[in-house]
């Protein structure tokens, strides 16, 4: 990651995020690393990342042709759009002010929203996930950035 923002930000993202909501729908598996990708490209590499003609080739990198291909044809229709509405829409009124929001229900079947990937390691504890041993052998993510 670069000290940098990347070039023209902050960058319209609805393409983009319309393009992974059809991911989501053709391919939900790959849409982590499709995002990883995207974020590589835009904050490491500092590319753009706004328009299809700079993300669709990061899109067809990652993925195989006929996906790549299905997202490219399929994030301009009306069920990427409406699903990528209803998806703001619910994160709206959940409370999301930012990104990254998570939403997490733990095993009493409480939920707690999340701001920040700071808050990483508060999401996995409130989950009651298991902290893996630290380098120093104590306990593990004293530090997520």
């Amino acid at each position: 990651m670069t000290e940098q923002m990347p070039p023209g930000w902050p960058q319209s993202t609805v393409a983009v995020l319309r393009a992974l909501t059809a991911l989501s729908i053709i391919a939900p598996e790959r849409v982590g690393d499709v995002l990883a990708a995207l974020y590589h490209a835009s904050f490491v590499s500092q590319q753009r990342v706004a328009t299809p003609e700079e993300f669709l080739p990061i899109f067809s990198k990652v993925l195989m042709n006929n996906t790549a291909e299905a997202v490219a044809a399929q994030y301009t229709d009306d069920e990427a759009k409406k699903l990528l509405i209803a998806n703001t829409d619910k994160a709206i009124q959940s409370g999301a002010f930012g990104l990254p929001w998570f939403v997490a229900t733990n095993g009493a079947g409480k939920t707690e929203c999340f701001w920040g990937f700071d808050h990483l390691g508060q999401v996995a504890a409130y989950l009651g996930l298991e902290r893996p041993v630290g380098r120093d052998g104590g306990e593990g993510w004293k530090a997520l950035l």
